[in-house]
């Protein structure tokens, strides 16, 4: 299920369709009440909304006839709908195997786990970085951007993200060669246990709660590298495996 966050289009993306060569889009009518916000399906029957709209709680839990409001805003919201917006633009993704909701903010540097907990969610796990941000032309400036990624395995929380304590700084451009390329490996409570350095700049990650493998799409950099070659690689990392080296 896909949707666009601005707008009200939203669609089926079909992977069988997609691998046997089928149309794999299945378009959907509107839905108005999706602008500017999200919908995650649990399962068939449940789901999990978040919306700027809502003011006391971030998110909604949806199961048959019952909405279940949990969670909280990490900043002031009250004064803006703009800063909930912002707040609320975040990547969420449920693992059932872990039974947890994990979101990464997208404009600033914080990620939550929460635990489902009978017929609600329950906050398990805040990691935060600088939180600092100032209104301008009535949007919102933050100083440090958000993890550029972030994925639950099976013991670890991984973000993937600039070593700001190198030096390293984000780059304004959509140039692969500045991705960043540093994971920070935390237990599902936060703790930081490692840091690794991947040798290519890296776009994006995947895996689930059924093990520690994690997988990344890489940008190779190589200046002798075959011109044929495709531009992106995906590489398997074995969490397990590399933290007990």
């Amino acid at each position: 299920y896909v949707y666009d966050l601005n707008t009200p289009k939203q669609a089926l993306f079909s992977l069988t369709d997609a691998v046997e060569g089928k149309k794999p889009i299945i378009p959907l009518a509107p839905s108005r009440d999706m602008w500017s916000g999200h919908k995650l399906f649990i399962t068939k029957e449940s789901q999990v909304h978040c919306n700027p709209d809502y003011k006391d709680t971030p998110f909604r839990y949806i199961n048959g006839t019952d909405t279940i409001p949990f969670g909280q805003y990490v900043i002031n919201l009250d004064i803006e709908r703009v800063l909930r917006m912002n707040f609320l633009q975040m990547s969420i993704e449920y693992d059932a195997d872990l039974e947890m909701l994990v979101c990464n903010a997208g404009y600033f540097p914080y990620v939550a786990l929460y635990k489902k907990t009978g017929n609600s969610f329950e906050l398990m796990t805040e990691v935060k970085g600088e939180i600092d941000y100032k209104m301008s032309d009535g949007w919102v400036e933050f100083s440090r951007k958000g993890f550029s990624r972030c994925k639950l395995t099976k013991n670890y929380l991984v973000t993937l993200d600039y070593d700001y304590d190198k030096g390293e700084q984000p780059a304004h451009a959509r140039d692969n060669k500045t991705r960043p390329h540093t994971l920070f490996v935390r237990d599902h409570n936060g703790n930081l246990l490692r840091i690794f350095q991947l040798d290519e700049p890296t776009l994006s990650l995947t895996g689930c709660g059924k093990d520690n493998i994690l997988y990344a799409i890489i940008a190779p950099q190589d200046p002798d590298r075959d011109e044929s070659a495709s531009e992106y690689e995906l590489v398997r990392i074995d969490l397990g495996e590399a933290m007990g080296k």
